[in-house]
């Protein structure tokens, strides 16, 4: 498991340093990061794992199944393209 190595807040709860950062299984940041325009790549059975604390315009690319996914800010949700 990942720790925090500064203060963050993720998907509304804030980490501190030494804290243990959410699993995000297969998912990995290309670019970008949380609270960024961010890119993720990882396989289908971790979507549900998807941060919703990233920015429009956000992108996933399920590498297992070929879809992608676009992060919605508005309604902070991914969908399906």
């Amino acid at each position: 498991m990942a720790k925090a190595t500064y203060r963050q807040r993720i998907d509304g709860k804030v980490f501190e340093v030494g804290d243990t950062l959410p699993a995000l299984g297969s998912l990995r940041f290309v670019s970008g990061g949380y609270g960024q325009i961010a890119e993720i790549e990882g396989n289908s059975a971790d979507i549900s794992k998807l941060p919703t604390d990233v920015k429009q315009g956000s992108q996933a690319y399920i590498l297992d199944t070929k879809k992608v996914y676009k992060f919605d800010e508005a309604n902070t949700q991914w969908r399906e393209q």
